[in-house]
């Protein structure tokens, strides 16, 4: 039964042979009554051959056009894979256009469900259907031959049809063999001829795209004089671009992955955008995802860098890439409570890993953000303590000397910095941060000159001001220490700690009315902000405003009733 139920579903590549044999034995038998006659044997072959000639003409021209635009119609709507494979099969024993494009539904389909090697059968006989029936059959029996590991068949394909895309890269892997340079043009003016033969086929094009794109990478990584670089980056484009507006349909997995990170380093924008957004979100892979944020992350569009970071974690709610991807963003946007939830969803998906690349990347994160966000230096550093030297210089060189210089260990920050400043000496953050070390370690007199060295970079800083100005103040010199603290203040006009010290060199030259301003400044930014209550509430003695000074304390207390220096003032107050 199991023989019967295979040759049923295989009867129609027996059908011909049996009408065949039917028609010649009917003939034989109506004529001469005998099957041994040998001249209306051989008349009733010949007609059997005409009579299955024109049911093949039949079938080429009316059946299998039908049963293609059924097939066309549903891959355009989506159906099942496994229908379109099973509705299509009828297709594979016609010729010329129709086989064409019957075998090349067919290779989509199988590469669409993951089957490379059958959609390359089907490719390679779509592009035979189109060609004449004895270099068809020849084609075939070469292909069959050189599966049993004979050479000569490779030479016959390529004298018997040199233009076909699977043997042009026949072709191309010949001619890489010898290794030379002299056969290095020939590969790519080969691959490039075939493109606009191979514009149907996917699967080729996928391979001459990821050739071009390992050829550019290796000019980039390994070599300082280009090899190919105008022949490949001209295949990547021809083909690129035969992928992107030929065959955008999300079920067919070329490597989209590969083309959007290269297009990124390049900064073609538009493409990786193009590209990301051609394909609906279930059909985007982690990496595409990543992608797509991080090129609108590039682009400075922080917004849209979030929804797409978002709707990523909805599709993928288990990778924990995405997750880290999410944190960066939220930092980004200086939202704590989605960055503690990200991270929360990282250590979930990484699991129990004790070391590698995903584990250090969590660690410095979760270090970062005990650092930035809940202002944690110590339970920061013991994060970071864990992450090897090697991985932290690679990722976040700077971070161990931020939090070092939070801990005030200015020394060991010192040396950090200089460390990091040997390999990038222009770097201005890593100067502001050298200089900050220099003023923790109270060397004034050697900070002058050194701020003075810094470029106009660093001169656009609100910090570079107000580190100019404290140097200024222990070196004597008050009234340019007051200019440089204003310069930061106003550089930075809601930076709370900039209009204090602001205040404070106003004090110190005797200027209270000035320094009032900078006070008032500091309560519109925290209107319970006990030093600057305070300071206010001594303006406010010194302008004999009793009070005023007064009432300023009684607020203060009343937010902060251990604040001593306001306990004490209000006393001495009251008392007077």
């Amino acid at each position: 039964m199991q023989y019967l139920r295979v040759f049923l579903a295989q009867w129609r590549r027996w059908f011909m042979v049996i009408l065949l044999l039917g028609v010649t034995c009917t003939f034989a038998f109506r004529f001469s009554g005998r099957l041994y006659d040998l001249g209306w044997l051989t008349a009733g072959l010949l007609c059997g051959f005409v009579i299955v000639g024109l049911a093949v003409l039949c079938r080429q021209i009316w059946i299998l056009p039908r049963i293609l635009r059924r097939v066309d119609i549903m891959w355009a709507s989506g159906a099942p894979v496994a229908e379109v494979l099973a509705v299509s099969r009828p297709l594979i024993v016609g010729v010329g256009e129709v086989g064409y494009r019957g075998r090349i539904l067919r290779a989509w389909a199988y590469f669409a469900c993951g089957q490379r090697d059958l959609a390359v059968t089907e490719a390679v006989s779509a592009h035979l259907a189109r060609q004449s029936w004895h270099i068809r059959w020849l084609v075939h029996g070469c292909y069959r031959l050189r599966a049993f590991g004979w050479l000569w068949p490779e030479t016959a394909l390529i004298a018997l049809a040199p233009n076909l895309p699977h043997v042009c890269w026949l072709r191309t892997e010949k001619a890489a063999s010898a290794k030379d340079d002299a056969s290095e043009p020939l590969i790519w003016e080969l691959l490039l001829e075939c493109v606009p033969c191979a514009s149907d086929d996917p699967l080729f094009l996928d391979a001459c795209m990821t050739r071009a794109l390992n050829r550019l990478t290796f000019n980039q990584t390994k070599r300082s004089t280009p090899v190919s670089g105008p022949e490949a980056r001209a295949l990547l484009e021809r083909s690129m671009t035969l992928l992107m507006h030929r065959h955008s349909d999300p079920r067919l997995p070329w490597d989209r992955c590969a083309l959007a990170n290269y297009l990124l380093r390049e900064r073609r924008h538009a493409s990786v955008l193009a590209l990301c957004g051609g394909l609906p979100p279930a059909f985007r892979s982690v990496d595409l995802w990543l992608v797509e944020s991080r090129t609108w992350g590039e682009l400075g569009d922080i917004d849209s860098a979030w929804a797409a970071i978002d709707a990523a974690v909805r599709v993928h709610p288990d990778s924990h890439k995405l997750w880290m991807e999410y944190y960066q963003i939220a930092m980004a946007r200086k939202d704590g409570i989605a960055a503690r939830k990200s991270l929360e969803q990282a250590h979930k998906y990484i699991g129990k890993q004790t070391f590698g690349p995903d584990r250090w990347e969590y660690e410095m994160a979760r270090a970062e953000y005990l650092f930035w966000v809940e202002g944690k230096s110590d339970a920061a550093w013991v994060r970071l303590a864990a992450v090897p030297e090697k991985f932290l210089k690679n990722r976040r060189p700077r971070l161990k000397a931020q939090i070092l210089l939070s801990k005030a260990s200015f020394e060991e920050a010192y040396k950090k910095i200089s460390d990091l400043l040997t390999a990038q000496p222009d770097d201005t953050e890593l100067q502001i941060m050298q200089a900050e070390a220099m003023a923790g370690m109270d060397a004034w007199e050697a900070l002058l000159p050194h701020l003075d060295s810094m470029g106009d970079n660093a001169r656009g800083r609100a910090d570079y001001w107000r580190l100019k100005g404290l140097t200024n103040k222990h070196l004597g010199s008050l009234g340019q220490s007051r200019e440089d603290i204003e310069r930061a203040a106003w550089m930075e006009p809601f930076n709370l700690r900039y209009v204090i010290d602001a205040g404070y060199a106003c004090v110190e030259l005797g200027e209270h009315t000035r320094g009032e301003q900078h006070w008032r400044r500091a309560l519109k930014l925290d209107s319970f902000n006990r030093e600057a209550l305070v300071r206010l509430a001594e303006s406010r003695e010194i302008h004999h405003d009793i009070p005023a000074a007064k009432a300023l304390l009684r607020e203060c207390l009343t937010h902060h009733p251990d604040f001593q220096a306001a306990q004490e003032m209000l006393l001495r107050l009251d008392t007077n």
